[in-house]
């Protein structure tokens, strides 16, 4: 009965530290980062406009206001039309799962055109405002 106790302890003792392993991610970058994407150490141009895909309550949001798929993907298809042509970020921070992101990612890189060029990247959104010449008090958002 005491051995039964002591394992019972040590049980959930281990589930409580060490979490069940349910929600959590592998070591690996997820969604992976397809071929033309840029993460923040790679840098970008300040004189781009960026614009940052993030998840908010399992919601979509584009520069941290709420929209839907089929607005995402147009914003990125007008985008594709402009000169110069915006920079897009997803930011998978938030994402209610691995597969709802690569969901996400996969509609950007799709419709934003994402394989060359490098105006796609992926990384936390103030990741990328911290890179040198992004940030400091002539930042601009």
């Amino acid at each position: 009965m005491v051995n039964a106790r002591i394992a019972t302890a040590i049980m959930c003792v281990t589930l409580t530290l060490g979490g069940c392993g349910l929600n959590q991610q592998s070591d690996e970058q997820c969604p992976s980062l397809l071929p033309g994407w840029r993460e923040p150490a790679d840098g970008r141009s300040g004189l781009i406009v960026m614009n940052v895909v993030a998840f908010n309550n399992a919601r979509i949001t584009w520069n941290r206001q709420p929209i839907s798929i089929s607005q995402l993907q147009t914003f990125l298809v007008r985008g594709t039309t402009m000169n110069p042509v915006p920079f897009v970020v997803l930011d998978p921070t938030n994402a209610p799962s691995c597969a709802e992101a690569t969901k996400v990612r996969d509609i950007i890189n799709d419709a934003a055109d994402c394989q060359g060029e490098g105006r796609c990247g992926q990384g936390g959104d103030l990741d990328w405002k911290t890179e040198i010449g992004l940030s400091g008090p002539d930042w601009v958002e």
